[in-house]
């Protein structure tokens, strides 16, 4: 996978490694991978919307999920923390088309489909 991650001088910048670990040791968090370890700086946002009744992150009537992903890179941030709520998980619905009119590669897909291109198109922009 991809992540941004700030190095001990205080700059971002993106890598490449096929794991990462992450440890907090007095008060600071740590990524190590590709045998080395990093100072972590976590910038992180919060995507609502998949917890509620439409099961999809907001905004998706509006805007491409990519051009979302990318504002969000662009912005700084290295992280995505998405609420989802267990029964959106456990029936996993259909979204209405609706909820994704900027969209058209996500209509038909279920809730669960969603979440996991977002990941991974998330992940291809180096946010965790």
């Amino acid at each position: 996978g991809s992540a941004r991650r700030a190095d001990p001088g205080g700059g971002v910048h993106s890598c490449m490694v096929s794991h990462i670990d992450f440890t907090a040791r007095g008060g600071t968090l740590h990524a190590s991978g590709a045998s080395r370890e990093v100072r972590f700086a976590l910038k992180g946002i919060n995507w609502f919307g998949a917890e509620g009744k439409g099961a999809v992150v907001d905004g998706l009537w509006a805007r491409p999920l990519g051009s979302y992903l990318d504002e969000i890179a662009r912005l700084g941030f290295n992280a995505i923390r998405l609420p989802l709520a267990v029964d959106n998980v456990l029936d996993n619905p259909e979204v209405d088309r609706w909820s994704l009119t900027a969209d058209d590669r996500l209509r038909g897909l279920r809730s669960l489909d969603i979440v996991e291109r977002l990941v991974a198109e998330a992940s291809a922009r180096g946010l965790l």
